[in-house]
Formats: C-alpha cells, structure tokens, sequence
C-alpha cells in the first residue's frame, strides 16, 4: 500500500487520477487552515493483476436506457472474486486506522480524457473492519463500468478493461458534509447537515459572507469564513489551477467536525468547464443565461418511454423562485442577460434527477448521446435527493451535461417550485442563483 505520508512522486497511472490528486492534496496541506484526513492507497496494479489472470473484460451491455448505477451485465459477478484475490492487501489497508473510514475508489483515466471524471468514482462510509467479507469493494470498483462512467468517459464503449485503486480514507465524526464551488467573484457552498438533519445552499463572497438573506440552519458565520480561508490557502498553494494554470473554477469536498468544529478538506478538484461556451456557460448549480419556451413535464413519464416523448405537454408551470439562494435574493445582483450561446426559445423539460422507474435526467442524457433524440432548449431538474445524504456530490451528472452540452440550459428546482399551468417558462441563472417567470405563449397550429 501506500501511505499518504510517503515521499517520492506518485503516478496517476498507478493510484489512479483521483488518490494521486490526494497524496498531492496531502502534502501541500501543512501549514494550512485545514485538515486533510490520514488515509493509504491501494494501488491499481492488484485489480489490473486480478483481471488479467481471469482474462476477463467488460461486455459493456447495458440494459435499455439504463440508470446512472446500473452495470453491465455479468460485470459485478466477475468481480466479486476480488476480495478474495486481494484480501490480505485489502485488510492491511483497512487495519492502518483506528476510525470508521471513508472508503473511495479511484480510476485511472484514460491518458487522452481532459476530463476531471467526475462522477466516475464512488464513495462509502463504513464502521467495519471486516472487508473482505461484503460485497463493499466489488461494488466500489463496479464503479468504474457503471453507466455514468461509460456515458461521461465512453460513449463509443470501446474502454471493456478498466482499472484503479482504492482510497482508506480516515472518518472522523462530522456534523455536516458538503461542496464548495470557488469562482474569482464568489463561493457557492451545498451542504448536508447530520445534526439537525437538513440540505442549504450558501453563496457568499469571496471571504466568506453570504450574499443573501439566510438563516443559519446547518454552516454558522464562523464555518463559512474557515472555508474561506482554506480556498484562499488552496490557492496560494497553486491547488484550485486548472490544466490551463487559470484559478477556478474548482470544487472543494469538505466535512466539519462534530466535536470540534475543524474543518477538513477530503477533495480538491479543478474543474475542465470545457472551452468557450461551455466555459462560459457551466455555473455551481445552473447555466449561466437565459432561456424561453414550452414547458413539458416528464416526471410521470416511465423509462421506456423514449427520451423527449412522453404523454402530455406542461401540466406544472409557473413562476417559481426556489428558497434561499437558489432565487435572485431581493437586493441581490440580477443574473447576466443571454449571452449568444444562451438557449434559443423552444422546449423545456421538466425533468426528476433521478428515479428508478421513471424517465429521470440520466436516461434522457443516454438518449442525447445516442442522437435518438432531439435536445431541448433547456431542462429543469427537481431535486428528488434524500435530505442528508448527497450535498454537492448529486451535482455530477449536471455538471457534464453543462461541459458537453453547454447549448443546453440547465437548472435546478427543488420539489414543489415549478407549480400554476401556463403554458411557457423562463429561466434566468448567473450560475449559482436560478429565477423562474411564466410566460405568455401563442398556441401554435398546425396548416
């Protein structure tokens, strides 16, 4: 294994991207306002060995509009053997700590993808040292072929072998989780309270002071000025540049102590944001612009529906601000106008993020990148997330569809925002604030 204390360079190649990003993380931390917890890596070479003694690879069949999670078939069976094959590796690791630990896997990318990958790992929390007994690290490294990752890295589904290592992270007890979004102008922060158990959203300025009206239910003035100084500390230590050398924007994962309140980083990550529009374009939670047109809803619609086809036009519509900063806060800057890549008028979905039975935003991300459908104009996506579990990390799928789809407007609703029944909707965002107005429409009719 390898200790996030050892010297000497680490190749992503043999950590993968995400842990050697870590052990870089780690050693630039001293010093800093934060906390990187301990942690060791299993390197990619056991899972590499494992496969090519079975002489196995991935089918990369997938079922029919398959979920974000879903695998190709026979690929978590073949893996299931690894815990055996690497078991004394896989408890050493486990044994180097005394703490429940957060376990994530880390995928070594292709050499050609500027991708960041996100998404394309999993992460889990656990209180047992027992791992070589669960299914834990089958289905931790299955996430290198479930769907997500095929549709973001592999849309061809040429990649059948893929492999990377396994990151024993250290997890102290936190009160919250969450992510941070660090831009030149501000910080966009979704966190996850444990204690009390809730989801807020917090954009404030660059020392940490929200710019909107808030109540501090979950992150106080004081947690929000410590993260703050870390972002600031990340980049006076060069950690929030891009593969271009521009700072931000970047993502920063982070938990808070329950019982002392320290602040821990557990992932830095700059993000691509793509070239030209799709720079321009990908906010923290929205696109950044404006678009107009015919609301359709689809949260009803089943998944074997085909993607931009469902029963019905717009049943809920409306003007819909959605609480806290999600909506332009009176006072507030107003969102920029439509830039020239903005949305022309058209369709707007109305779409659930995710749903096991129903035609949620990842199957029609499918359908986009077959060509079996026709994009939309924009897409509103009603957060369906469990409260306390996700903050930030529920963010991915948006994310990329903002980086390779950036004609696409996207934003974020909670549910219940998007209600009346008129017949068109527009949306404005500056990235991190999303304001909803309906809209008058002219029926069209068919010659």
């Amino acid at each position: 294994m390898i200790h996030c204390t050892d010297t000497g360079t680490v190749d992503p190649a043999v950590v993968g991207r995400k842990a050697a990003e870590l052990l870089a993380l780690y050693r630039l931390s001293a010093g800093c306002s934060f906390t990187v917890p301990d942690f060791c890596v299993l390197p990619a070479g056991h899972l590499a060995e494992f496969q090519r003694r079975g002489g196995w690879e991935s089918s990369l069949a997938y079922a029919h509009r398959p979920a974000q999670h879903d695998l190709p078939e026979g690929t978590g069976e073949a893996l299931a053997g690894f815990t055996r094959f690497a078991g004394a590796a896989i408890e050493e690791c486990a044994r180097a700590f005394d703490t429940p630990l957060i376990l994530r896997s880390s995928l070594v990318m292709p050499d050609t993808e500027p991708s960041t990958g996100c998404g394309c790992n999993s992460t889990r929390l656990v209180g047992t040292r027992s791992l070589t007994a669960s299914r834990l690290i089958p289905d931790l490294l299955g996430s290198f072929y479930k769907a997500f990752t095929t549709w973001s890295l592999d849309p061809g589904r040429r990649w059948t072998r893929r492999t990377g290592g396994l990151v024993f992270m250290e997890a102290h007890p936190f009160r919250c989780l969450g992510s941070l979004w660090v831009e030149h102008d501000r910080l966009s922060v979704e966190v996850d309270g444990k204690y009390p158990m809730a989801r807020q959203r917090y954009v404030c300025d660059p020392e940490g002071r929200p710019t909107h009206p808030v109540e501090h239910e979950i992150l106080r003035p004081e947690d929000l000025k410590n993260l703050a100084a870390a972002c600031a500390d990340l980049a006076a230590r060069g950690a929030l540049r891009g593969p271009a050398g521009e700072d931000g924007p970047a993502e920063v994962e982070f938990g808070i102590g329950r019982d002392d309140d320290r602040l821990f980083v557990v992932q830095v990550r700059p993000l691509a944001g793509g070239a030209g529009a799709a720079r321009r374009r990908a906010g923290a939670f929205h696109t950044v612009g404006t678009v107009e047109g015919d609301l359709r809803d689809l949260r009803a619609a089943g998944r074997a529906a085909a993607a931009g086809r469902a029963a019905g036009r717009a049943e809920t519509a409306g003007r819909a601000a959605a609480e806290g900063p999600l909506a332009t806060p009176a006072g507030a800057a107003e969102p920029p106008e439509a830039s020239a890549a903005s949305g022309a008028s058209g369709e707007i979905l109305l779409l659930r993020r995710e749903s096991d039975g129903r035609a949620d935003l990842f199957a029609h991300a499918w359908e986009w990148a077959s060509g079996s459908a026709a994009l939309p104009a924009g897409v509103l996506v009603e957060d369906t997330g469990v409260i306390a579990y996700g903050a930030g990390f529920r963010n991915h799928l948006v994310r990329r569809l903002m980086e390779c789809r950036p004609e696409v407007f996207i934003g974020q609703v909670p549910v219940g925002a998007v209600q009346g029944r008129p017949r068109g909707i527009a949306a404005r965002s500056d990235g991190s604030r999303l304001d909803l107005t309906a809209v008058r429409r002219t029926e069209r009719r068919l010659p």
